[in-house]
């Protein structure tokens, strides 16, 4: 990885983008197409940030064009996904050894940068968070998982966590082989399951996949 080149953040939701805005300096704001991207710094380091990019669509189409405008030298995704492991609880963060799509038939597996989850686990040794911290794999998909639909996939894939966009960021950093982690927090889980319960909770977990981040990008400065 270029320890100088800038990094690139994505959140599908500006709900998840907000601990970043808030840390930023020397932020500024423009527009790439239907994405709302910042850049400044973040303890020192050049970062962009983009959000507004829910669901495979709008995640892939994001991907390709902060790729092609940025060039960075990693690409994160920060920010919610539903439980599917019984052990999660809500709050807990789920770092992305690999993704995979969980409804399509070709089940590719995308694995995590080995750099990027060496310096996560090196910097989460060195300051560990005041939450759960879990490595494992995240499933992705067109729709929002509600409540019943769990058990399917844990039978197919046994993941950690779903989410909307992080396997379909990982295929277009693959094809353009840039580095790529997802980092997201559980914001509802089986037994506490629904919209109300994500949006209640969304900014909070969010504000724990945004430290989690911060923690691996401080690791290799």
């Amino acid at each position: 990885m270029d320890e100088t080149g800038r990094v690139c953040v994505l959140c599908a939701m500006k709900t998840e983008a907000k601990p970043f805005i808030e840390a930023l300096e020397q932020a500024t704001v423009t527009r790439l197409g239907r994405l709302q991207v910042y850049e400044g710094l973040l303890d020192g380091r050049k970062l962009v940030l983009a959000c507004k990019a829910v669901g495979v669509k709008k995640a892939t189409a994001a991907a390709e064009a902060l790729l092609e405008r940025f060039n960075p030298a990693c690409l994160v995704m920060s920010g919610t996904a539903g439980g599917i492991d019984s052990r999660l609880q809500i709050g807990d963060t789920v770092v992305a050894a690999e993704t995979v799509f969980h409804d399509r038939a070709d089940t590719t597996v995308f694995a995590a940068d080995e750099g990027l989850l060496t310096h996560c686990h090196e910097g989460l040794a060195k300051d560990p968070p005041q939450h759960t911290v879990h490595f494992g794999r995240i499933a992705t998909g067109k729709a929002y998982v509600v409540k019943g639909q769990r058990a399917s996939i844990i039978e197919r894939l046994d993941p950690l966590c779903v989410d909307m966009e992080s396997a379909a960021v990982a295929e277009v950093c693959k094809a353009r082989d840039i580095p790529f982690i997802a980092v997201r927090s559980i914001s509802d889980t089986e037994a506490n399951a629904g919209f109300i319960v994500f949006f209640k909770n969304a900014l909070q977990v969010s504000r724990h996949s945004f430290a989690v981040v911060r923690t691996l990008l401080q690791a290799h400065v």
